[in-house]
């Protein structure tokens, strides 16, 4: 769910041609990379992975609410 969810911003991102995108398109890059380290390790913190998800919701609320404006 993490992976479409992260998919589904970055597409998103990518169309809307805005000077507050970058600083969304970041940091879902920063919680991607974030994520993949977490979910590539030995013993995953699932607590960590649900902070990432929960930040991905952020900010998607966040890009959902600048579309509205």
């Amino acid at each position: 769910m993490t992976t479409a969810l992260i998919l589904a911003l970055k597409s998103g991102l990518s169309l809307w041609e805005s000077k507050e995108s970058r600083k969304y398109i970041d940091k879902v890059l920063e919680l991607e990379k974030e994520y993949y380290e977490e979910s590539n390790k030995s013993r995953v913190d699932m607590a960590k992975l649900d902070h990432i998800n929960f930040e991905l919701r952020v900010v998607g609320e966040a890009f959902n609410s600048d579309l509205k404006k």
